[in-house]
């Protein structure tokens, strides 16, 4: 099942808020309230750009695999970001939701890579990346079975045919997959898509200190320094508006290149890039009327 194309509202209305509100975050410095609710509304934007149902007539064809592929990231992202707005319900848990915002930015830059690459090769290589870890266990599980001469598991018997299955799934031979080109950095991604540097550096290379652990990450969320000696810190560290700004925002970019690309009625598809584009420009907007004097020169 899934949403067909047709005339009529496709999202749920975005959120509204009275002019006494943005004072408030203004004089406070406060956007959270906002965000949430943008940071919310483009979650289940997500999930609906994800339900549009590929045997509507006014989706592209193209392999089911493929289909697949973008409906399973745009799904991801969404419950990803429904996951991050259930922890920050508690006013605790930033560690978590910054862990989470890195791998839904990856999801969402991946869908934009794979939209404005094409058909073909270019989810050949995603599905390739996926299953060469699953063919290394392969490997490694075959190996055993041999080094007993021959004797297999019940585990492994069930770990190879799960193997199989996912490569059948991926219409992909083990020969197929290890022929295919890598797919590019993360890096390399978000250069073919416009980005700079900068975009690389926060989204993932400061997304890795949640991810790997590393001393910033430690020193922000899990030591402090008191009397000159670390101690342990609780998880009582709240979320900032600032956690729902980035990801929201490639979600939403990554809305409109599934749009593009899967929606053959070109006004249509505009409409939807439209009004992603759109929230993207009052997301930012809330974002800068609450940072003070952040963007000012110093």
């Amino acid at each position: 099942m899934g949403v067909h194309l047709k005339e009529g509202q496709l999202f749920p209305d975005p959120p509204s808020f009275a002019e006494a509100d943005f004072d408030r975050a203004k004089a406070t410095g406060g956007a959270m309230p906002l965000l949430f609710e943008w940071y919310k509304w483009t979650g289940l934007v997500a999930n609906q750009i994800a339900s549009l149902d590929p045997a509507s007539p006014g989706y592209r064809r193209l392999p089911s695999v493929e289909t697949a592929v973008l409906r399973g990231l745009m799904n991801r992202a969404s419950r990803l970001m429904i996951a991050n707005l259930r922890l920050a319900s508690f006013q605790k848990h930033a560690e978590a939701i910054r862990l989470l915002n890195r791998s839904i930015c990856e999801t969402a830059v991946m869908v934009q890579w794979l939209c404005h690459s094409g058909s073909g090769e270019p989810f050949r290589r995603y599905l390739a990346k996926g299953l060469d870890a699953e063919l290394r266990l392969k490997a490694n599980i075959d190996q055993n079975i041999r080094d007993r001469g021959g004797q297999i598991l019940v585990i492994e018997k069930r770990m190879l045919a799960a193997i199989e299955n996912l490569c059948d799934l991926a219409q992909l031979t083990e020969a197929d997959v290890k022929s295919t080109k890598p797919l590019p950095d993360f890096a390399s991604m978000l250069r073919t898509l416009g980005h700079d540097d900068l975009a690389y550096t926060v989204m993932q290379r400061l997304g890795s200190h949640a991810v790997h652990g590393t001393w910033p990450d430690l020193l922000l969320h899990y030591l402090d320094l008191e009397d000159e000696t670390f101690v342990l810190t609780d998880n009582v560290i709240a979320p900032e508006g600032t956690e729902f700004v980035a990801s929201a925002t490639v979600v939403l970019e990554a809305v409109a290149a599934h749009a593009r690309f899967v929606v053959t009625d070109e006004e249509f598809a505009s409409d939807i890039a439209q009004v992603a584009q759109d929230a993207i420009e009052e997301i930012v907007r809330i974002h800068r009327l609450t940072s003070g004097d952040d963007y000012s020169a110093a």
